[in-house]
């Protein structure tokens, strides 16, 4: 499935030339900055990589930019009726800032209009993925004490959990 959000911008199937500026981004410490795993090895990338996109259940998007792979955005379904969908997201750091996350997630709402809810959990302090889930009408349903175990701080981290749902 391909999804055009503007000229630029692209939601598209992973494609093999993919694998290397989606590598980068595992082993970027900005783009790892609120996830809480270490530097991906390359054996490691290519387990998390195949686990992700044979996921049964799972929509797994590489985002396109300007003709090149920046990152991925996946939808989890599950529920008895499939319909809720829970948003996985990672674009390069030297793309943050550019709006990017807002449009995607705008127009997987309107995409997918099957769903009853769509949620995400992110780190509390993340507060550009916070404030952008907000500005999208995404509802703080509750913090999730030590949720996140970061390998390179050694610490545990609170998680919000945010969600939009479809009436």
């Amino acid at each position: 499935m391909r999804i055009i959000i503007d000229r630029d911008l692209k939601l598209r199937p992973y494609n093999i030339k993919d694998k290397t500026s989606l590598y980068k981004n595992s082993t970027d410490p900005l783009f790892l900055k609120y996830m809480e795993y270490n530097k991906f090895s390359y054996a490691q990338f290519n387990s998390w990589l195949k686990i992700k996109i044979k996921s049964k259940d799972t929509i797994f998007f590489v985002i396109e930019y300007k003709k090149k792979a920046i990152g991925t955005y996946i939808l989890t379904i599950s529920g008895v009726k499939k319909q809720v969908c829970d948003l996985s997201y990672g674009i390069a750091s030297e793309y943050f800032g550019k709006k990017i996350f807002t449009k995607i997630t705008k127009k997987i709402l309107e995409k997918f209009k099957r769903f009853k809810r769509f949620s995400a959990i992110t780190r509390k302090d993340n507060l550009a993925s916070v404030k952008g889930l907000k500005k999208l009408k995404f509802k703080e349903e509750g913090i999730l004490k030590a949720y996140y175990f970061d390998l390179k701080s050694k610490k545990y981290y609170d998680a919000m959990i945010l969600s939009y749902i479809i009436s």
